[in-house]
Parts: C-alpha cells; sequence; structure tokens
C-alpha cells in the first residue's frame, strides 16, 4: 500500500488558507461577543459569584473578551507572515524569529486576559494554561531556529 504524503509546501498553503479564514470567524466573534458574555455572566455556575457582580465587573469582562479577540487578530497577522515566510523559503532569518518572539508574546497577553476571565469562569484558567504552554512552546523553537541560524552561518563559513 502507498503512503501518502503532503508536501510542505501544499502544507503551507493550507495552513495558510486556514489561516486566512480565521479572519472573517473573528469578525463573527466581534459581532457576536456582547451577547455571548452576556449570557455567560447571567448563567449561574455555583463556582463563581457572577451573581453579585458589580457593573464594573461586568464591563471588565466585556472588554477583556474584546482584548482577547483583538491579540487573536494580531496573532492571526503574524501567522500569516510567518507562513508566508516559510513559502518563500525565508525560515532562517531575522524576521522569522522576530515573528515568533512576537507570536510568543502574543499567546502569554492571552494566558494573562484568560486568566483574569478565569476569576468568574474558572473553565478559563484551563484556557489561560494552554496558551502559556503554546507560548512557552513558542519560544523553545524561536531558540531552536536561531541555535540551526548560527550553526548554518557558520557551515557556511566552512570552506
Amino acid at each position: 500500500m502507498k503512503k501518502m504524503t503532503v508536501s510542505n509546501r501544499t502544507s503551507s498553503i493550507i495552513s495558510l488558507i486556514l489561516a486566512i479564514l480565521l479572519i472573517p470567524a473573528l469578525l463573527f466573534v466581534l459581532w457576536w461577543l456582547p451577547d455571548v458574555v452576556g449570557a455567560m455572566l447571567d448563567t449561574p455556575d455555583h463556582l463563581g459569584d457572577r451573581a453579585n457582580m458589580q457593573d464594573w465587573e461586568r464591563t471588565a469582562v466585556l472588554v477583556a473578551a474584546y482584548l482577547i479577540v483583538a491579540v487573536a487578530f494580531v496573532t492571526v497577522g503574524f501567522l500569516i507572515f510567518l507562513l508566508r515566510l516559510t513559502l518563500s523559503e525565508a525560515v532562517f532569518s531575522q524576521k522569522t524569529l522576530t515573528v515568533l518572539l512576537c507570536l510568543s508574546i502574543c499567546c502569554f497577553v492571552i494566558a494573562a486576559l484568560f486568566g483574569y476571565v478565569g476569576i468568574y469562569f474558572q473553565l478559563a484558567f484551563c484556557v489561560a494554561l494552554a496558551a502559556l504552554c503554546l507560548g512557552v512552546s513558542l519560544r523553545v523553537v524561536k531558540n531552536v531556529i536561531a541555535e540551526a541560524m548560527r550553526y548554518k552561518s557558520e557551515n557556511d563559513l566552512t570552506i
């Protein structure tokens, strides 16, 4: 039986298409966000104290949700840029390292925002932890690529 493989270029193109499709999805989330946050805040959960929330707390949670979506837009932009670098075969460049650093920072910001939202929705702590793990993973990948670039430049100088 022949094993079917997808080339790296095809995989990058598919990833680029999916990343671009995230933009209209995030726009839909922006339109839907106030209703969803309001409904979630009005739902009793027996864990938190959302029933006694002040108006400023409700507003703060909604602002945090909007900030999460805003950071998600920035993250998608960086993902698209990184995929374009991959398609142009410029993976071992300073631009790639910068984009990976920015992506990890976006993950850390999302982790912090979900950490705040976790005060009111305890399940958000799980999302915060996942975002934190992803941010650390991206830092590791950035460091691995930086080291590979260093090896590559040393090999390029070798006769």
